[in-house]
């Protein structure tokens, strides 16, 4: 009796806690479907969820495309009852039946539910179809590092918000997307939509490669905004596509293999050659294009060492022009070139092998040698005004003009004649005055013609600057430092420095703007005229070299 009553106090005490107990329920919108398709799946669970469910196991044979949680509380018969969902979006990756596994809610677990698959219609046999993805390529057959363009084209009669097309990856190959267009055509009578896009394929190796079935996954428009419920999922497959490689043939004798269909070497002279004078940098501009070539497979252009010339080259500049037709890349290479010597100098031929692959046969493009014709500096040296002779000729001058001649000489000399004397005295009541001797008449002539040349100097100096001349500057600073130290020693810039060290920063900054472009923004011409302007200021001793005095 003891025994009976204490079994129904405990089935007492256990029923409210299985009346309690959470129930959870998988269902699926369909369980037959093809590989293109999507299906949702929905788990419910009787109470407000306070712990998520793991769904990675359903990864090995499904896509999740979707994922979302409800919960929602509803009262029935004066009982307050709640529930959460869990609503997955699902696609299958392999045909066949594949189980949808049960889950675990705390301690009840969900009921396994089985999916058929069915075979996937590609382009080959869809072409009735609503949506279909086809991808073509334009040859069957190239060599290593030769363009091969790859076309996908979805072609879809419905409505349509967004898709999502995976990445294109290719073991021993490179791959580019090109271009992407969308136009329509027609089909077996049906009009469709098609988006286009197109790859550029580099394979790596030789042999045969592959390129397989490209999914897709498409949205379709939702049907309002409180509907929730439906799939707007929608997946399609392409066709596979097998490509057979070639090695680099045997008969190929270049540096750098060019597989193409056309290549140019575009050379360009921003002062023509025929114009060259010594010391003036000469600016030449070398582009190098293909077809079908990224910028990054052609090589750099070089060149040659050449008699009486000086070369600097400066960083390349590459580009790739991407359209429906491939790649065209292009590397272009400056040149500074400096005439060392007057006279005809030969800048030599420049030749580049590549392989036109559409007469399978290797071919040679030339650049012709080109003639430079190099004159003199244009920094001509300042020449003296010479005075005209008195002497004219008159074996032709009649009695009259030789008297009229001579009355005018006779003036002349008469006039000259007193301003010399008042000139003469002037000067030397001057000089007693102020207790020194008359100075020197032929000295003070070479210090008036001195300094007028270096004025004249100073003048050429601040045009060129103006005007952006800076190929003359290093003569011309030259030049103004013989007239400044009256030195006719100093030749080079270097003798220049050891007299006058305070204009080294200039003069290291003008040779780097001259030869090495890359600084041309780091120089500021005019500091070069002010640094001189300021030594003019400064007393400067006499650099040649004085007479030891007789006496001590």
């Amino acid at each position: 009796m003891v025994l009976r009553f204490f079994y129904c106090f405990l089935l007492i005490a256990i029923l409210p806690s299985l009346a309690q107990a959470a129930n959870l329920v998988a269902q699926v919108d369909r369980e037959t479907l093809s590989l293109n398709e999507s299906f949702r799946l929905v788990l419910a669970v009787d109470e407000t969820a306070s712990e998520n469910i793991d769904f990675s196991q359903l990864t090995s044979q499904f896509d999740i495309v979707n994922q979302q949680r409800s919960q929602r509380r509803q009262i029935i018969n004066g009982q307050v009852r709640s529930l959460t969902q869990w609503i997955l979006i699902l696609a299958p990756k392999e045909e066949g039946v594949l189980l949808i596994p049960s889950f675990r809610y705390k301690d009840v677990f969900s009921n396994p539910i089985e999916i058929t698959v069915e075979t996937a219609k590609t382009s080959d046999d869809s072409q009735s179809s609503a949506v279909f993805l086809e991808i073509t390529a334009d040859k069957e057959s190239a060599y290593v590092q030769e363009q091969i363009l790859l076309k996908t084209r979805l072609y879809y009669n419905i409505s349509l918000s967004s898709y999502e097309a995976p990445e294109l990856k290719l073991k021993d190959a490179t791959v580019e997307k090109v271009n992407e267009v969308t136009y329509k055509t027609t089909v077996n009578n049906e009009r469709y939509q098609v988006l286009e896009q197109i790859h550029a394929l580099y394979p790596q190796a030789s042999g045969e490669i592959q390129i397989p079935a490209l999914r897709w996954r498409l949205e379709k428009p939702s049907r309002g905004f409180f509907d929730r419920s439906g799939n707007p999922y929608l997946f399609v497959q392409s066709n596979t596509l097998n490509l057979n490689i070639k090695a680099i043939p045997t008969q190929n004798t270049a540096s750098t293999w060019l597989p193409t269909t056309a290549l140019t070497l575009t050379p360009k002279w921003q002062t023509p050659p025929l114009q060259a004078r010594v010391g003036e940098p000469l600016s030449l501009s070398l582009t190098l294009a293909a077809n079908g070539l990224s910028a990054a497979q052609l090589p750099e252009i070089s060149l040659p060492s050449m008699d009486g010339l000086q070369v600097f080259a400066d960083s390349p500049t590459t580009d790739d022009i991407k359209s429906g037709s491939g790649i065209i890349g292009s590397r272009n290479s400056q040149f500074a070139i400096i005439p060392q010597n007057t006279g005809t100098l030969l800048l030599p031929a420049i030749t580049l092998k590549w392989w036109n692959v559409r007469t399978d046969a290797e071919e040679i493009i030339t650049l012709p040698e080109q003639q430079i014709t190099v004159s003199a500096s244009a920094l001509k040296q300042e020449t003296l005004p010479t005075i005209p002779s008195i002497n004219a000729p008159v074996d032709n001058l009649t009695s009259a003009n030789k008297a009229h001649t001579s009355f005018w000489q006779a003036i002349v000399f008469l006039l000259l004649l007193i301003g010399g004397s008042l000139y003469y005295w002037f000067y030397y009541r001057q000089a007693r005055w102020v207790g020194t001797s008359t100075p020197n008449n032929s000295n003070d002539k070479s210090q008036i013609t001195i300094q007028r040349s270096e004025n004249n100097t100073l003048k050429q100096l601040k045009h060129c600057i103006e005007h952006q001349q800076f190929a003359l500057l290093p003569q011309l600073v030259i030049q103004w430092g013989q007239l400044f130290l009256d030195d006719k020693s100093i030749k080079t810039t270097w003798q220049l420095l050891e007299k006058l060290p305070e204009l080294k920063d200039d003069l290291a900054q003008l040779d780097s703007y001259l030869y090495q472009p890359s600084t041309q923004s780091q120089w500021e011409p005019k500091r070069l005229l002010e640094t001189i302007m300021a030594i003019k200021k400064k007393p400067v001793k006499n650099t040649k070299t004085a007479l030891k005095p007789l006496y001590q």
